[in-house]
């Protein structure tokens, strides 16, 4: 019987996640990897789908060993942020998606941490004048 899978793709480890090939890593720009997650559908309903990593035997994954439930994880069909998608595709797409509000929120902050940073140098620059004036003070320069 052939198991309906999701995918997700990541760009670091994951306690959960298991990579099914090395051939599946991808590479773009100089540092950056991404990594196809595939998993095993155990159970669809109308709302969303149980699954489990796929190193979790599909059979295993809904009634198996206590130690094997905390794998079961549930994403919903229709909403924008699942967890994982039928196609890889999609699951590309999705990775796209929060790449770029990552980056928004990074660049964000990075704004805030320079305009920080330069008002710390201005300040530094003014505290270096206060004390060269105060040095200066009832001494005659030469």
């Amino acid at each position: 019987m052939k198991h309906k899978l999701l995918y997700r793709i990541e760009d670091g480890n994951h306690q959960m996640a298991s990579v099914i090939d090395l051939e599946l890593h991808k590479s773009f720009g100089p540092t950056g990897v991404y990594k196809t997650v595939v998993f095993g559908v155990i159970k669809e309903t109308p709302k969303g789908f149980w699954f489990v990593p796929s190193n979790v035997p599909i059979d295993q994954g809904l009634i198996g060993p206590l130690s094997l439930w905390h794998t079961r994880r549930w994403t919903n069909k229709h909403t924008m942020g699942r967890y994982a998608y039928p196609t890889e595709r999609e699951a590309l797409e999705s990775y796209v998606h929060r790449k770029k509000k990552h980056i928004a929120i990074i660049a964000s902050k990075l704004r805030y941490l320079n305009a920080a940073l330069g008002k710390a140098k201005a300040r530094l620059g003014e505290l270096d004048d206060i004390s060269t004036e105060g040095d200066n003070h009832g001494k005659e320069v030469h």
